[in-house]
This record gives C-alpha cells, sequence and structure tokens, in this order.
C-alpha cells in the first residue's frame, strides 16, 4: 500500500459480485470487503496501480451499481495465484452512493479491528 493513500471511511466485509472492464482486460470476481470509498478484492488478473477500471456490483438484493474505479494498490494474497487490490471509487454521483450505503448497512458484517501490539 502506499504512504499517499488514507482510507475515507470505514469497509465492512461483504461479498458482492463484480464485473471489472478497462484497457483491454475484463474479468468477473467477488468483493472481500467494502465501504463507501471503495473496494478490495482478491483476484487472478493482475492489476497494476493507478490502472482505472468500470465496475458493475451486483447487490444481494439484484440491483446492479455501476462506477468507476483506480486500483490504488495491489499486493500479494494469501492464495499465490490471487492478488490482493484496492479499488477506490471515482467521481460517485449522490444517488449511487445512497444505494451503496445502504448496501452497506443492510448487508455489511462489520470488519474486527486489527489488534494492537501490546
Amino acid at each position: 500500500m502506499t504512504s499517499e493513500y488514507t482510507r475515507k471511511s470505514p469497509r465492512v466485509s461483504l461479498k458482492l459480485r463484480v464485473h471489472c472492464a478497462g484497457d483491454g482486460l475484463y474479468f468477473s470476481d467477488v468483493t472481500r470487503d467494502i465501504s463507501e470509498g471503495g473496494v478490495g478484492i482478491d483476484t487472478l488478473s493482475r492489476l497494476r496501480p493507478g490502472e482505472e477500471l468500470q465496475m458493475e456490483m451486483i447487490t444481494p438484493d439484484g440491483d446492479k451499481i455501476t462506477v468507476r474505479t483506480k486500483v490504488v494498490w495491489v499486493k500479494p494474497a494469501d492464495d499465490p495465484e490471487r492478488v490482493s487490490a484496492g479499488l477506490e471509487f471515482r467521481n460517485v454521483d449522490d444517488t449511487r452512493r445512497q444505494t451503496i450505503r445502504r448496501v452497506l448497512e443492510t448487508h455489511g458484517q462489520p470488519l474486527r479491528p486489527l489488534r494492537q501490539e501490546p
């Protein structure tokens, strides 16, 4: 993760089906976590920081939310064939932001806080 990146909103654990496309790349995957500001995914796709993608998220209610995203960070995932990536939502209008907030509040499970070292 780059030192420039600062999380602006809390994440929740929520698995949503996503379809992503950009610059000759297309893949479908599942989110690991989500916040009002973006998503975390573990994927087989080789993403690069700075890459922009169009993402369609399918909510548990069957709604589709389409947003532009930017890959903020990429690191090895627990599965050696995958990478873990943080994608930031870009230019999200109020209607989409409210839909994302509703999905988080209705379906998300709070992540456990990181353990503090003594």
